[in-house]
This record gives C-alpha cells, sequence and structure tokens, in this order.
C-alpha cells in the first residue's frame, strides 16, 4: 500500500509504503511524480517505508525508466527505512544517476523529514 503524504511544499512528494505494492498504486504515484515534474524544476522525495516485499521486475523497470527520463530534475530523497532490499536498490539508483539521497532509520524520521524539506 502507498499513501501520499499532504505537504505545503509543492516541490516535495511525501508517501509512506507498506505492504505489498500494486501496479495500479504504483501507476498512481508514477502520475503524481511526473505532474510535479512538469510543474517544477526541482522535485524532493520523502518516503518511509515499512515492510514493503520486493515488487514485480516491471515496476522497478518503471522506476527506473522514470528516474532516467526526470533525473535532471531529482533533487533530495530521503528514505526511511529497515528494510535491506530497498537500501541497496536505493543506493545502487542514487550512485548511478548522482542523486543526493540519503537512508535514515526508522528513529530518524524527523532528522530525515527537516532534510528534505530544507
Amino acid at each position: 500500500m502507498i499513501e501520499l503524504i499532504q505537504t505545503d511544499n509543492p516541490k516535495l512528494l511525501a508517501m509512506k509504503c507498506d505492504g505489498p505494492i500494486t501496479e495500479p498504486e504504483f501507476c498512481k504515484v508514477l502520475g503524481r511524480m511526473q505532474e510535479k515534474f512538469k510543474a517544477n524544476d526541482r522535485v524532493d522525495f520523502y518516503m518511509v517505508a515499512g515492510d514493503v516485499p520486493v515488487p514485480e521486475m516491471k515496476l522497478l523497470r518503471q522506476d527506473i525508466k522514470m528516474a532516467l527520463e526526470y533525473r535532471d530534475k531529482i533533487g533530495k530523497i530521503a528514505l526511511v527505512t529497515t528494510q535491506l532490499w530497498m537500501k541497496m536498490y536505493f543506493t545502487l539508483i542514487s550512485s548511478i544517476f548522482e542523486i543526493k539521497a540519503r537512508l535514515f532509520s526508522p528513529d530518524e524520521k524527523d532528522e530525515a523529514w527537516e532534510w528534505v524539506n530544507s
């Protein structure tokens, strides 16, 4: 499940994920990302991830395709999680696309919010 978090910052997309991510949910979030990218010169991301199993490969491919298409507009990304697969994927993608990104533990949620929203 993906839940978008309302913010006052038009350049920030914030979300919480827990449990399996379905394709319709994923596509809804990708659509929201595209809206943000088209409306802003830079978009930051804040994501809190609970127990999320590895999604289908086609969803990961869509994620990579979006990062490739909008890499010049991706600002900071803060990921709050304990999930090993997410940490590995996040580190790989942020390194390949040279994204300013940081991993945070669940007890650092407030610090993550401050960092990405500054």
